[in-house]
């Protein structure tokens, strides 16, 4: 994946990154399916998903797939994969790579490649989806900065 096809929000020492394609911007009548990635820098099976399972989806998507990566590794980022575990009953399956999508769970590096690529055809068939109402995601999203990164 490019530089040039990544956004990124810093936040608190690299608390949240934003991953978009580089297929062109969504025009505004398209959908667009937002989705949440809770990882750990240290785990090969996120490292797996971020870099070998995402990156063909985000270039074939374009800017209609936004992902949000979420390091549980510091504290910031440990709260908000806390509130998402509450939120969305995970509390038996705990763990990364989580990747959250409308109101759908994902965890492993086999379950994400597996089901996730349906599941966005099916939000975009739909009309898209928003980010997963999770407790201080909008916050931190806000405080953040937009800079080019790679992963």
């Amino acid at each position: 994946m490019s530089t040039r096809s990544i956004r990124s929000f810093f936040v608190a020492g690299g608390l949240l990154l934003a991953v978009a394609a580089g297929g062109g911007p969504a025009r505004a009548d398209e959908p667009v399916v937002h989705a949440l990635l809770f990882y750990s820098p240290s785990c090969p099976h996120c490292e797996q998903v971020i870099t070998v399972d995402l990156p063909p989806l985000v270039e074939e998507y374009g800017d209609r797939l936004q992902i949000v990566l979420v390091n549980v590794r510091v504290e910031e980022g440990a709260a908000l994969y806390d509130a998402a575990v509450a939120r969305f009953g995970l509390q038996d399956r705990r763990g990364v790579p989580t990747l959250i999508v409308a109101e759908t769970a994902l965890v492993g590096s086999a379950e994400i490649p597996a089901r996730f690529p349906a599941l966005v055809e099916e939000l975009l068939a739909a009309g898209g989806a928003d980010l997963p109402d999770v407790p201080g995601l909008v916050e931190a999203l806000a405080a953040g900065s937009p800079a080019p990164t790679a992963l």
